[in-house]
């Protein structure tokens, strides 16, 4: 205990010391204790939660868009180059592999497409598809449409595993 005097009251301070670490501290694979704080979230809009397994005839209803051919052999999530004449897409939580029925009700087209990017920025879109599968679709002219997905299988993990 500590005490300090002011004139006539006197004031009693418990001294704590403590010499294990937070309560959250958790060891470390080097055998070493964290430093007690807890890593930074990522704010909530930039959050991300990607699924390890995809439900059979799961149905989702959203926007779709489609990437650009500008980013003809940029890298995917997936580690695999953009290519605009593959029918792949981005979908924000199936996992990479998973093959997924997009159909167009205002015209009753559909493309089977393998997800192999994380995407679409915009909130407001479900799924971006490349530009092969945007042709098939028949939605280049309007750019976003109103699509329907469906998982319909998995295929091979892709070389980078899921991420």
């Amino acid at each position: 205990m500590r005490s300090i005097s002011y004139g006539m009251a006197m004031v009693v301070f418990p001294l704590i010391v403590t010499s294990a670490p937070p309560a959250f501290a958790e060891p470390v694979a080097d055998g070493t204790e964290s430093s007690g704080q807890r890593p930074a979230k990522p704010p909530a809009h930039k959050r991300t939660h990607s699924r390890t397994t995809a439900d059979a005839d799961e149905r989702q209803h959203g926007n779709a868009s489609f990437y650009s051919k500008h980013l003809s052999g940029r890298k995917t999530a997936s580690g695999d180059a953009y290519d605009p004449g593959a029918l792949t897409a981005a979908h924000r939580t199936l996992p990479m592999g998973t093959q997924v029925k997009v159909i167009n009700p205002k015209n009753d087209k559909s493309v089977v497409v393998t997800v192999n990017d994380r995407g679409p920025v915009p909130k407001n879109r479900m799924i971006d598809v490349s530009s092969a599968a945007a042709d098939e679709l028949g939605m280049k002219k309007a750019g976003v449409t109103r699509v329907e997905t469906q998982v319909v299988g998995k295929t091979a993990p892709p070389k980078n595993g899921d991420r």
